[in-house]
């Protein structure tokens, strides 16, 4: 039987049915999830809403038909009412076995859209990045120094730079909302090996701090060295996985960055969107 329910405004769960503790993280994640979501923590191991806030267009303009995380503790699923999927069409038990399967039309199939394809990534967040000298110079997104790949973002940049006074690296924040501050990082292949991603990733991460938000970095669950900028910037895996319908045939990565000179996806050290 189906427990998805419509929520019109953002809720949080009041219960820890399955031992969830609401005080198990930071109030400024529960807040980003909450707002991302529309409902946070989970009260049952597998909590599936119809939202309209899935419908507002994300940071880069985009919408998810349906985007979820999901957590040892249990899963929110928040999905579109407007874009494709269709929540009736399944039940608890088949929306589970379709985000275990390998299959990435699995879960667009139950909902009743075998178009939609999901993706994945290691959902990871920090409150104690790690400690280190701060470099480099923060441009905003209308800076005429700031290199083009880095405008789309929209905020801020980290940017350092080379022995030429070219870009050697750089870490954009992608703002969610109030409390979700995204980053991404690219450094130039010259300047690889050296550790300028983690310094960047975890520069970034205490600014972000500072302002009241929460750093969150995301990477594919296949990119080791992405992974590892990941722990030594301060970021524990701590299980969390976000997932995705696409409504079409996507080049959605994660723990791939924008090379900056040819401008195009090139696998790298960093991770970005």
């Amino acid at each position: 039987m189906s427990h998805v329910q419509v929520v019109d405004s953002i809720a949080t769960s009041k219960t820890s049915s399955m031992g969830f503790p609401l005080n198990a993280i930071p109030a400024e994640i529960s807040g980003h999830l909450r707002q991302r979501l529309g409902l946070w923590p989970p009260s049952r191991l597998l909590e599936a809403i119809v939202w309209p806030g899935q419908d507002r267009p994300e940071w880069d303009g985009g919408h998810w038909p349906l985007l979820g995380l999901v957590t040892p503790a249990g899963t929110v699923l928040s999905m579109s009412p407007e874009h494709g999927v269709q929540p009736d069409r399944s039940d608890d038990a088949r929306l589970a076995t379709a985000l275990q399967s390998p299959d990435p039309a699995a879960l667009g199939t139950v909902l009743g859209a075998p178009r939609m394809t999901m993706g994945s990534a290691i959902f990871r967040w920090t409150t104690a990045p790690t400690p280190g000298p701060d470099q480099g110079s923060w441009l905003g997104a209308n800076d005429r120094r700031l290199p083009a790949w880095l405008r789309p973002y929209g905020g801020e940049s980290l940017v350092v730079w080379g022995e030429r006074d070219e870009v050697a690296g750089a870490v954009a924040l992608k703002r969610h909302e109030r409390f979700g501050w995204e980053l991404s990082v690219a450094v130039e292949p010259l300047y690889r090996g050296r550790g300028l991603a983690r310094s960047l990733v975890a520069q970034a991460s205490r600014r972000v701090l500072r302002q009241g938000g929460i750093p969150i970095y995301l990477h594919e669950a296949s990119n080791v060295a992405s992974a590892r900028v990941a722990d030594a910037s301060g970021f524990p895996d701590c299980g969390w996985r976000l997932i995705w319908l696409n409504a079409e045939p996507s080049a959605v990565t994660f723990g791939q960055a924008i090379d900056p000179v040819r401008h195009d996806l090139g696998e790298t050290e960093e991770s970005t969107r």
